[in-house]
């Protein structure tokens, strides 16, 4: 299989900041594997509605952390969400969570990026109420939570986003190199707030999506004119039952943007395209998009046209009822992105890209309660993407990736010569030849060995074979060019070559060398 990376939005702040590079193989050997997670593990919050997560190394230990957004109350009441901080332990655990006031109420989403360019990662939370009173629920503030330096986090400091929004984006949108907030202003559009390089931002401007009402935004370069451009997807209401879609907003490189040339359908009528990610799906260099719709327990994909356009929406099942969020991530190694969907119903539905922008059959995974988003990691140092998908209740779950246990190393072997004549006794060297794949979370803990079982159970040698870098290996062994008078088929050397790895996997490969009754 041709190795090739996914390819995902080019900005330079991504309010996603995952730990560990996605698996990529050259070898074939993980191309069918099916996904496999172990069961969840819940973490509490310590506050109710858990709404988003993030994985970010937030006090640069080397080990990823996790972030949630809590609502804590409803809305209206006054009372401000909260951003807890989980710090990770390097094996997929994590310690107790830590809270912070969000600057506002009901945040939805949440953000991690290095905003005063200090080296360490930064919060913004989305929140879609404001700092009214009890009783109201004000325009949507973004409130900004500066990292010290040491993983713990100043006081929020609030910033007017002009309408209730429930998702926002960090990226460079005007390209002076400072983190710029895109968020989903509800009813207004896009909110763009620039950043002034210090963890502070001017007041918000606002960019049209034409008939849809924002529900989710992501930046990336989708017409591949160097400048950044906004994805949204929400409900078209402009036709009677709603219909959920996705615009493109045009960028003009200075943090403005164009209206959208076009609505695209997202799913059935009377969806909403709750959430939406941008990544090459399908390997021809273009970014495509991906979406959640919440009504029609769907996952849809339109792919790109490379001019700014999509083309028309394919779907499928999302792998369980009301998807909520979606993320992209190569989660079986075979270096082709695949798509995990967060439903509200409870599960993550994994659909395995197959290369070409089209997915195979969701396979649900519980995560409890309502899931209401899902982030993609390396969360144990093991190069295997695991999810963290955060519950609509003081819970988050972590999904640890086992495909990788599922998948046996495969070993070729060739010896030489296969025949031993003339038969006089003599040993002679035999050249043991071949190769061995193993999946790359098993790489470091797979052993290769050989032995050799003889008929007359005389001459059996047997040992540990060191491969190369690239798996291949060859060593001579001798053995005894003689056979009894009596035995009409020869003597036969079976040869076996075993690799064994500490998930239990193995493979073994033989040959036989025969020294023969007559020639």
């Amino acid at each position: 299989m041709k190795r090739r990376s996914v390819r995902t939005s080019a900005v330079a702040f991504r309010p996603v900041v995952a730990i560990g590079a996605l698996i990529l193989v050259s070898s074939g050997a993980l191309a069918q594997t099916p996904p496999a997670f172990l069961p969840a593990v819940l973490y509490d919050t310590g506050a109710a509605a858990t709404e988003s997560a993030v994985v970010a190394d937030v006090d640069r230990d080397g080990h990823p952390d996790v972030i949630v957004a809590i609502q804590n109350h409803s809305f209206g009441t006054g009372t401000h969400g909260l951003a807890a901080v989980m710090r990770g332990n390097g094996d997929g655990t994590f310690g107790e969570a830590v809270t912070y006031d969000s600057g506002g109420g009901a945040p939805f989403s949440l953000a991690v990026a290095d905003l005063n360019a200090d080296g360490a990662p930064d919060i913004v939370m989305d929140n879609f109420c404001g700092l009214a009173g009890a009783g109201t629920c004000g325009p949507g503030t973004v409130g900004v939570l500066l990292n010290r330096g040491d993983g713990t986090f100043a006081g929020a400091v609030s910033w007017d986003l002009g309408d209730s929004s429930q998702t926002i984006a960090i990226a460079d949108v005007n390209g002076d190199g400072r983190p710029d907030l895109v968020a989903a202003a509800s009813f207004l559009g896009v909110s763009v707030l620039l950043g002034n390089g210090d963890g502070s931002f001017q007041q918000p401007t606002f960019a049209g999506v034409g008939p849809i009402q924002a529900r989710s935004v992501a930046v990336a370069d989708m017409n591949r004119d160097g400048r950044l451009d906004v994805v949204a997807s929400g409900s078209d209401n402009s036709v009677s039952p709603g219909r959920g879609a996705v615009a493109i907003l045009p960028g003009n490189g200075d943090g403005t943007f164009q209206p959208p040339l076009a609505t695209y359908e997202s799913g059935v009528t009377g969806g909403q395209a709750n959430a939406v990610a941008v990544a090459d799906l399908d390997g021809d260099g273009v970014l495509d998009v991906a979406v959640a719709n919440y009504a029609d327990r769907t996952a849809g994909v339109l792919l790109g046209t490379g001019t700014g356009g999509l083309r028309p929406v394919v779907l499928y099942d999302s792998g369980g009822p009301f998807a909520w969020a979606v993320a992209i991530a190569d989660v079986n190694g075979d270096a082709i992105p695949d798509l995990a969907v967060a439903n509200y119903s409870g599960t993550v539905g994994v659909l395995v890209g197959n290369g070409d922008g089209t997915f195979q059959t969701a396979r649900a995974f519980t995560a409890a309660l309502a899931a209401a988003s899902v982030a993609a990691a390396d969360l144990n140092h093991d190069g295997q993407p695991d999810l963290v998908a955060a519950n609509a209740t003081q819970t988050f779950a972590v999904l640890l990736n086992d495909t990788c246990a599922n998948v046996p190393p495969v070993v070729t072997l060739a010896a030489s010569p296969t025949v031993l004549w003339p038969p006089n006794g003599r040993a002679v060297p035999v050249t043991l030849s071949g190769t061995m794949t193993v999946s790359p979370c098993a790489a470091a803990t797979t052993t290769l060995s050989y032995a050799v079982v003889d008929e007359y159970g005389l001459v059996q040698p047997a040992g540990p074979i060191v491969p190369g870098a690239d798996g291949a290996f060859s060593l001579s062994i001798p053995l005894q060019a003689s056979r009894r008078g009596d035995d009409p088929d020869g003597r036969q050397y079976t040869i076996k070559v075993t690799a064994a790895d500490t998930n239990g996997g193995s493979a073994t490969a033989a040959s036989v060398v025969t020294v023969p009754h007559h020639r």
